[in-house]
């Protein structure tokens, strides 16, 4: 069974370029381009990790990433943040559901890498 993620992003170039590079890497990729329909989006999809853009129209990533946290259906996802502004960092630190946060341009193979860690990590504890 193939590891499954939501990309929430709002700019189509990031959607598509990190869908097909997941897509690629043998994941199932999911897709939402902003934080009002993120959650829902996570529900439906039932992903095991979410990897999103901090800057995010509707609802922000920071106040996404809490939304997440405190819901019982995704309390548990692992997140990664995207971000151009290395300087957003801080209002993500001490939350323990975010796993990791790159600053464009990031390595895409490190991201990957990551987010399989965190899955398995995931798994383990279950």
């Amino acid at each position: 069974m193939a590891n499954k993620i939501l990309i929430i992003d709002d700019e189509p170039e990031t959607l598509e370029v990190l869908e097909t590079k997941f897509k690629a890497a043998g994941f199932e990729v999911a897709l939402c381009d902003n934080g009002r329909d993120a959650l829902a989006a996570a529900k439906a999809a039932k992903p095991q990790a979410v990897v999103m853009e901090a800057l995010l129209p509707g609802i922000d990533g920071k106040t996404l990433s809490g939304i997440l946290a405190s819901d019982p259906d995704t309390g548990r996802l692992p997140l990664f943040i995207l971000t151009s502004l290395e300087q957003s960092r801080s209002l993500f630190e001490g939350a323990p559901q975010v796993k990791g946060f790159l600053t464009k341009p990031f390595s895409f193979d490190e991201l990957q890498g990551r987010v399989k860690d965190a899955i398995a990590e995931a798994a383990n504890k279950q």
